[in-house]
């Protein structure tokens, strides 16, 4: 079934829309959020800051286009995030390539629902981190392993989308250090192709060939070394002490925007496992005429292997948090292509899964809009006001005429002083030492003792933060 051929059908034009509207969302929040705690320390590492270089704040491929955008659109909210919102784009592209080949329009927007309506993953396009950029890419050699089997089933042996599936590894894990399991599975997978191919492949082509394998293992090593490197220096604080909490963190995120009893959390957890297991049990009983869902399988359960081989060996911690997004957006390809194995290989009638698709669609959706926001971020919502906090502390500097000091809970030091540095506040820096009646502004949690002296200038009580201003008879100027 093609919904695009010729003209645009409604099922095609209602496809086109939910990504249309999705990425209205991703850019409107990348302008009008405030810039977060992580965000602001890459950009201290663009003013030249050694002390963050090198860190695991120093998300290599974010770090270098950061830079990139900065110099053609300065150093706005928008042009620092502007890679990831591309990358969305780009993310956005890879799913419609992805489930246009399932059968009906319900179907593609089911691939398109799992892989798109988590709130969690959605956040980290509208920022200036590598979580964005490293799921599109993830993707994309996803998509490029997709192809790579049509070849094969064909009896096309090429490497070209092999090739393309690895390289497009290569700046994911640039961007997260977190996929380089993955790029090892990726490189296992396209020296499989090479060997199977050798005897169709005349002398000459091997230099295309031996540059990729090149330019991975180069990656690779990099990669390696540097997780080593900040192992050593106490760099790795996220992590997980086993593959369960893992699948915890990934669920318990996809929930945040929602109250939910603790019987629905363990439910959502028990059914990952079953359909996991389940999809994995239906490929041993049943052969995938296709071979894609064959082989994202067998490349998940490689890259959950080495996780465990790691733990054991080195007791290197398991992804957590925004580490595992990628085996978040992983599982709903896997889900994806599990269903399309179940409908053609079984022969499963219509009507017996358009209801629960739609139900789980429809709920999916519902989370979405009752978490769409303009303010916050689940992981940083501590600094949902500081921009907010800033402009009110901006327009008294400016009217004083003289430079004013601030000082605050070291949690909000980072994008407060992005914004004193980005905006040319007539403000001196502040550092993180923690509130100061010798400043004339503190911002800091209600739950700290108000200053003396000062009186409140603004409070938000979704985040318990509140901003204070030193009173006319305290106030001095140098």
């Amino acid at each position: 079934m093609n919904i695009f051929r010729h003209r645009l059908s409604p099922a095609g034009f209602l496809l086109l829309a939910f990504y249309l509207l999705l990425f209205l969302y991703i850019l409107f929040r990348a302008v009008h959020l405030s810039f977060t705690h992580d965000e602001s320390l890459s950009f201290r590492i663009l003013l030249g800051e050694a002390s963050w270089r090198h860190t695991a704040n120093d998300h290599w491929l974010n770090t270098f286009l950061m830079r990139c955008s900065r110099s053609l659109f300065g150093d706005g909210e928008l042009a620092l995030r502007l890679p990831n919102v591309l990358a969305f784009a780009l993310y956005l592209v890879v799913i419609f390539l992805i489930v246009r080949r399932a059968d009906h329009i319900l179907l593609m927007l089911w691939g398109s629902a799992l892989l798109l309506l988590d709130p969690f993953l959605l956040d980290f396009f509208s920022l200036a981190r590598g979580y964005g950029l490293s799921l599109a890419f993830f993707l994309l050699s996803l998509y490029f392993v997709l192809l790579s089997v049509d070849d094969w089933r064909g009896g096309n042996r090429s490497l070209r989308h092999p090739s393309l599936a690895l390289l497009s590894a290569l700046p994911a894990v640039l961007a997260n250090l977190s996929l380089i399991n993955y790029l090892i599975a990726v490189l296992v997978l396209y020296l499989f192709f090479v060997a199977k191919g050798i005897g169709h492949r005349s002398r000459h082509r091997w230099y295309p060939i031996l540059l990729t394998l090149g330019l991975s293992l180069a990656v690779l090593i990099t990669g390696v070394r540097h997780l080593l490197w900040l192992s050593e220096h106490g760099q790795l604080y996220q992590g997980a002490a086993t593959l369960r909490a893992t699948l915890d963190s990934i669920i318990l995120n996809a929930l945040y925007p929602v109250s939910y009893p603790s019987w629905l959390f363990r439910i959502l957890r028990t059914l990952a496992v079953i359909l996991f297991f389940g999809g994995v049990l239906s490929l041993v009983v049943r052969s995938d005429p296709s071979g894609r869902f064959l082989v994202v399988t067998i490349l998940l359960l490689m890259v959950l292997g080495g996780f465990v081989a790691e733990h054991i060996l080195f007791r290197s911690p398991y992804p957590y948090g925004r580490s595992a997004l990628f085996l978040r957006a992983w599982y709903g390809l896997f889900l994806f292509l599990f269903t399309l194995h179940l409908v053609r290989t079984y022969r499963i009638p219509p009507w017996l899964y358009r209801l629960p698709i739609l139900l789980t669609i429809l709920l999916m959706t519902t989370e979405i809009v009752s978490s769409a926001n303009l303010v916050y971020t689940n992981t940083w919502r501590y600094d949902a006001h500081t921009r907010e906090v800033m402009e009110i502390v901006k327009k008294r500097a400016d009217d004083s005429g003289h430079p004013l000091t601030i000082s605050n809970h070291w949690l909000f030091e980072p994008s407060i002083n992005y914004y004193i540095l980005s905006r040319k506040m007539n403000l001196r820096r502040t550092d993180r030492n923690g509130p100061s009646l010798s400043t004339d502004f503190i911002y800091q949690f209600d739950t700290m003792p108000s200053p003396p002296g000062f009186f409140s200038l603004q409070h938000y009580p979704d985040i318990g933060t509140r901003l204070f201003e030193k009173g006319s008879a305290y106030r001095q100027h140098p």
